[in-house]
């Protein structure tokens, strides 16, 4: 028999049942009783071991619900595993993923401003009532919650007796105007006319007006005080808009002379419009912009009597539309018949700025220029701002970066611009933008060549023909350079020679003979000694 081949390879690759095989051949078959051959096939077992097994996952769960009810958040999904590996076998996967979600914007409360001073005691003598307000800080957004009182009334004493020679007779009280917070007001009025004692045996009924007039003391028709309802803090509900401001109830119109004008702020008290030339208080506001409102929307006055007075409404203050800031308007208006004034109204204008400068590119954006040509980049930005003048704008402009005509590649100018509130074009701002110039330095042109004999150049007509640039259509000015050169030091030398000795025979000779080497020493650098000197070229 012959010998075993090799093992041959194992029918498994893992487990328990792998076998590997190896055969050999019978030479000779026994014969006439001889030996029997042996077996002419063995086996073995191979890659006895326990196969690797692969992780096995469930499919994604859904998506959970945001995380977050305003603003960001995220949303997680699941999987679990059913299988882990073993053996080798591959890993398993994330068991969690999540994804940022955007829901609705955070609420945003009212935040109110400190009090101001207590204002006068609004009434010519005896009882009154002084006011004091404040302003919102941050108006109500996306629901939430509206702002609370921002006027409160208080009961006060002028310290002046009223009427001393006059007897009256007041009406009831009555009801408060508010029925929460802290700006509630009642009035009452005569019941009968006042009544002024001259003497001890006469008296008559006048109205105030005439007593004032007879050299009588002056009799108060109208009492106003605060009154505080049941519920001192109104119910601050969620409002995406910033409810107006409340105005002092107008007082019952009858027979009361002193019935009070009625003041009415136009788009609330408080008001935020975007920056911008041209938004002033005076003229309405025709260059504002911002929710639809003006730097100054205005006021009505309705007078009980004498009907629409706004016409006489008197405005302090004033609102610069182009610089950010906060203004203060207070508005007056005065009954000219009676000479009442209605009470004082006080708006709060903010100014903001938050959209960028925009601006334009002057000539191309991608620019390719010849090297060594001169490059002056005289083409800057246009650009324009609602809240800034041209030639501020145009002094704030700055370029950023250089270009170097004698080096071959690309160079990016960068040009940036501030406005007359400090936003810059690529800053944090509405509109935010770059403006960047390519400028590609590239060579076409093939280098000019002269000729020098003993360090001066040769006759400028040796130079050739300037080449002319593809690219800016103009002669290369190396040329014209090369060519002022030689014509300057051919002058040089033929007044040298004019002047020479016996052998100026053999030095212009030498001269012309390297002249008409001028073709090969184009090319190559070479010398020659001897009296002619050296023969070179100039790139």
């Amino acid at each position: 028999m012959g010998d075993w081949a090799e093992w041959g390879g194992c029918d498994r690759s893992c487990g328990t049942d792998g076998t590997s095989t190896r055969v050999r051949t019978v030479h000779t078959a026994s014969m006439y009783d001889g030996k029997q051959c042996f077996a002419t096939q063995d086996t073995e077992a191979c890659n006895n071991f326990a196969c690797p097994v692969d992780c096995d996952m469930s499919d994604w769960s859904e998506a959970s619900a945001c995380s977050a009810t305003c603003g960001n958040g995220e949303t997680v999904k699941t999987r679990t595993i059913k299988v882990h590996p073993i053996y080798g076998g591959e890993a398993c996967g994330a068991t969690e993923e999540s994804a940022v979600c955007v829901g609705v914007p955070c609420a945003v409360d009212c935040v109110e401003g400190p009090w101001s001073q207590w204002g006068d005691c609004h009434a010519a003598c005896g009882p009154g009532v002084r006011r004091r307000i404040r302003f919102v800080e941050t108006e109500p957004e996306y629901n939430g919650l509206s702002c609370g009182s921002l006027e409160h009334v208080i009961n006060c004493d002028t310290g002046i007796e009223c009427g001393a020679t006059c007897e009256k007779e007041w009406g009831a009280w009555a009801d408060c105007s508010q029925t929460c917070g802290l700006n509630g007001v009642q009035t009452r009025s005569l019941a009968t006319a006042p009544i002024l004692i001259h003497s001890s045996h006469l008296s008559l009924s006048y109205s105030s007006d005439t007593l004032e007039r007879h050299g009588g003391e002056h009799c108060p028709t109208r009492q106003i005080r605060s009154c505080s309802p049941e519920i001192n803090d109104c119910l601050r509900v969620a409002t995406p808009v910033l409810p107006p401001a409340p105005t002092p109830p107008p007082t019952p119109v009858g027979d009361v002379p002193e019935a009070r004008p009625v003041l009415t702020l136009r788009g609330g008290e408080n008001l935020v419009i975007e920056a911008a030339i041209g938004c002033e208080r005076q003229g309405g506001g025709t260059g504002c912009t911002g929710g639809g409102n003006s730097a100054d929307p205005g006021a009505t006055c309705i007078d009980p009597f004498e009907g629409d007075i706004s016409s006489l409404i008197g405005v302090v203050g004033e609102i610069n539309g182009a610089l950010v800031g906060k203004y203060v308007l207070k508005y007056t208006c005065v009954d000219p018949v009676r000479n009442v004034a209605a009470y004082p109204m006080r708006r709060l204008v903010t100014v903001r700025d938050t959209r960028c400068p925009q601006c334009v590119l002057q000539g191309d954006e991608s620019v390719t220029i010849e090297a060594s040509f001169p490059f002056n980049p005289t083409d800057g930005v246009d650009c324009t701002d609602e809240a800034t003048t041209t030639s501020e704008l145009v002094k704030n402009t700055v370029q950023l970066g250089s270009v170097d005509v004698e080096q071959i590649g690309v160079y990016r100018l960068t040009y940036r611009v501030k406005d007359h509130n400090g936003n810059w074009n690529d800053g944090k701002c509405t509109g935010t933008h770059k403006y960047i110039r390519t400028v590609n330095v590239i060579d076409t042109l093939k280098p000019v060549i002269g000729l020098k004999l003993d360090g001066g150049r040769l006759d400028a007509s040796q130079i050739g023909e300037a080449e002319t640039s593809e690219l800016t259509g103009k002669l290369n000015p190396a040329h014209a350079a090369m060519k002022e050169a030689a014509q300057a030091s051919m002058t040089r030398r033929l007044l040298a020679l004019d002047g020479a000795s016996t052998n100026s025979w053999w030095t212009a000779s030498a001269f012309a003979g390297a002249i008409g080497c001028a073709v090969v020493g184009a090319v190559l650098r070479s010398s020659r000694r001897g009296g002619a000197g050296e023969l070179q070229t100039l790139v």
